[in-house]
């Protein structure tokens, strides 16, 4: 279920950029509780911002693997960009905040909303990025477990 609800947006992506802007590298995860049309709409608007954030010339990856926490499996999801980066000011005191975005033409509700979806289903996101070294959103998921 996970691999679809990334690849639809990856899709429409590859549409609408140059195919070879978003690359997948989707492994193996374990299954994860969640709504498929909310987890899809995060994923589209990390991928929608990593999109516009990368250089015009630009490359995201999204890829996927499994992750362990505290004894229990986790869905891995990350979404790399090789774009301008954010300030530590920025990530210190402005990140996830509605209306707050580095980009001209940006709104700021992206990626808030995407970082409430994600805890909504009880996982965690994370952002690492300097300025001229792109960023990379890695999200982490429950995962469930399988009966013995």
């Amino acid at each position: 279920l996970l691999r679809q609800v990334l690849e639809r947006p990856a899709r429409r992506a590859s549409r609408a950029a140059s195919s070879s802007a978003v690359t997948l590298a989707l492994g193996a995860v374990p299954r994860v509780w969640g709504d498929s049309y909310y987890l899809g709409d995060a994923f589209a608007s990390l991928l929608e911002n990593a999109l516009e954030a990368a250089a015009p010339d630009g490359k995201v990856v999204v890829r996927s693997y499994s992750g362990r926490s505290a004894q229990r499996p986790r869905a891995v999801v990350e979404f790399i960009d090789n774009g301008a980066g954010m300030s530590a000011e920025f990530l210190r005191d402005r990140l996830f905040r509605p209306f707050e975005t580095t980009k001209p033409q940006g709104v700021g509700l992206g990626l808030a909303t995407a970082s409430q979806i994600v805890r909504f289903h009880r996982g965690t996101i994370r952002i690492l990025s300097r300025p001229g070294g792109g960023t990379l959103v890695r999200l982490s998921l429950p995962g469930i477990a399988e009966p013995a």
